[in-house]
């Protein structure tokens, strides 16, 4: 996975974008979540986000996974309240945690969406 560098605010990159551009603030729990530039105060901690990926097609996606087989492995599960299940993809070696997406239980276009989201982030990960 790469790395992401986080900021302490006025640092780092904000004042070069609009104030209404979203970047993901460290909230004192330790995650994140998506704030405008406009809303950073000094001291608050964040990171811009990549810009949102341009998904693969599906050659490329069968292409990735055919000739990534030996070295990656996928499966679909739930959550415990049966209401979200997530795409899952795993390196088959140790069994770790490459990305995960998640939709809603039973929707197959979300589904789908999902795991061409998923595929699109591991073609374009620097690491595999």
């Amino acid at each position: 996975m790469k790395t992401i560098d986080i900021y302490t605010y006025p640092h780092g990159n904000a004042d070069q974008y609009s104030q209404d551009t979203i970047v993901s603030f460290l909230q004192p729990n330790g995650r994140f979540t998506d704030i405008q530039v406009g809303e950073l105060c000094e001291g608050d901690q964040y990171f811009i986000p990549e810009k949102e990926l341009v998904l693969s097609t599906d050659t490329e996606i069968i292409d990735f996974l055919l000739k990534n087989q030996s070295k990656i492995g996928w499966t679909i599960f739930d959550s415990s309240d049966k209401r979200t299940s997530s795409v899952y993809s795993f390196r088959k070696d140790d069994l770790s945690k490459l990305t995960e997406q998640k939709f809603y239980t039973g929707d197959t276009p979300r589904l789908l969406g999902a795991f061409r989201e998923m595929v699109t982030e591991l073609i374009h990960n620097e690491e595999l």
